[in-house]
């Protein structure tokens, strides 16, 4: 069972820690980008959602343009270097992705290489945190 809380503006932050993964948690998360039009930071610590659908909804927050530029939490939930690659697509080319949070997830080297290239050049990029990634993690999700 997860943590949610909103900021003092709902449409701002939103933090949910610890949400297990399901069908109906995943579509909500598919959701938020047009749910939440003004939400510039999405807090997923710890979550085992799986990348295919946070990948999915960084394509539908970080790629448009109109959206205020959104950081990411999404530590401890992990994704593994298959989710690494996945998530190395979903922001390549994003436009509205201020930071990026992913601290012990399992990536590996080559992983993180290709993360670290997907988001090279990005002017909208003021956070990086990608620490811990050169462990192994326990239980990768992918």
């Amino acid at each position: 069972m997860g943590c949610c809380s909103l900021s003092a503006d709902p449409q701002t932050a939103l933090q949910v820690e610890g949400l297990a993964a399901d069908p109906t948690a995943e579509l909500a998360l598919l959701q938020l980008p047009r749910s939440f039009a003004h939400l510039a930071h999405l807090g997923l610590r710890g979550t085992t959602l799986g990348a295919n659908a946070l990948c999915a909804m960084v394509v539908l927050a970080c790629h448009d343009a109109s959206r205020p530029p959104l950081t990411l939490e999404c530590s401890d939930s992990r994704l593994g270097p298959c989710g690494a690659l996945k998530l190395a697509a979903a922001v390549e080319g994003a436009v509205a992705l201020r930071g990026l949070h992913a601290a012990r997830n399992g990536f590996g080297g080559a992983a993180l290489a290709a993360l670290l290239a997907a988001l090279t050049g990005q002017r909208c990029l003021r956070t990086l945190g990608i620490g811990g990634n050169l462990l192994p993690g326990k239980g990768m999700h992918t």
